[in-house]
């Protein structure tokens, strides 16, 4: 995300902490949300926890007040690193009277700002509000967009729509941004499983993502984490999977035949003949394949 897109999509975070007010919270009274991200790095989190421990949960998470229980709106790594702290109790910002979509979209916009989003989990919680917003299955969102693109005058309200929550996540255009990211979602499961990790960049998967076997890609795939490919250095090995080897007999094996075959003229017509059979079946072992 671009510094001009992620000030649009703080400001909306801003406005809504901006109502909060601060109150130490049972970590026991708070409960997850819809938190976009599905995998935390445990060494990372070790890290967080002892810092806390050191220094105290310097940054509040956000939470939304349900009368008695707390639900994260933003910062579940903090709330679990706390846990792991050893904590019982915590500062929090809480926040009330918000709608479930404004507080999906606030827990999107704040992992959105996060650098270490992978991919995956940020296609996958956009795809989750556009389900919620335009009120349709989840699977019929990517479907939508193309119809949208297609017959613009046709789909005016639903594009108002996504044209303002995109404004609001700091996502930039909706049309450029379905292109690029929807087409992640029907890669193979190998490799969304990689993605999810951050063992893949977007562009990697992308270039593995058009080996359709599966016997090779997972052994290209395989290399390529081993070796730390580079995009250039994963297109070329792709490449040579589709260049057909041509098995070419040794060059002596070859002019020796060929001098054999000079030495035949010199003989009898009929041991000439029977010559010329044995050569020509020599000739076909050493071209063929192995």
């Amino acid at each position: 995300m671009t510094r001009r897109l992620q000030r649009s999509a703080g400001a909306f975070l801003e406005e809504a902490e901006e109502t909060a007010h601060f109150r130490n919270v049972p970590l026991a009274a708070i409960t997850a949300g819809a938190q976009p991200r599905r995998i935390f790095d445990e060494a990372a989190m070790e890290e967080l926890a002892a810092s806390i421990r050191a220094d105290g949960l310097i940054q509040p998470p956000l939470l939304l007040d349900l009368g008695g229980t707390y639900r994260i709106i933003a910062g579940e790594r903090r709330v679990r690193a706390s846990r792991l702290a050893g904590l019982t109790e915590i500062p929090a910002k809480i926040v009330s009277n918000l709608s479930p979509q404004q507080v999906a979209r606030l827990a999107v916009i704040e992992n959105l700002q996060r650098q270490d989003l992978n991919v995956l989990d940020e296609v996958e919680a956009v795809m989750g509000l556009l389900s919620t917003e335009l009120r349709i299955e989840r699977e019929r969102v990517s479907a939508l967009f193309q119809a949208m693109r297609k017959k613009p005058e046709e789909y005016a309200d639903q594009i108002g729509t996504v044209e303002s929550l995109f404004t609001q996540l700091g996502l930039g255009k909706w049309s450029s941004w379905a292109s690029t990211k929807f087409r992640i979602l029907t890669l193979p499961e190998d490799l969304l499983v990689h993605l999810r990790t951050g063992a893949l960049s977007e562009s990697h998967a992308r270039l593995l993502g058009g080996v359709k076997d599966d016997g090779q890609r997972a052994e290209v795939t395989a290399a390529c984490l081993e070796g730390s490919w580079t995009k250039k250095q994963l297109s070329e090995q792709i490449a040579a999977l589709a260049t057909p080897v041509v098995a070419t007999p040794p060059v002596r094996e070859v002019r020796e035949v060929r001098a054999l075959r000079s030495r035949l003229a010199a003989l009898p017509e009929a041991r000439r003949a029977q010559g010329q059979a044995l050569l020509d079946q020599l000739e076909a072992l050493l071209s063929a394949k192995d």
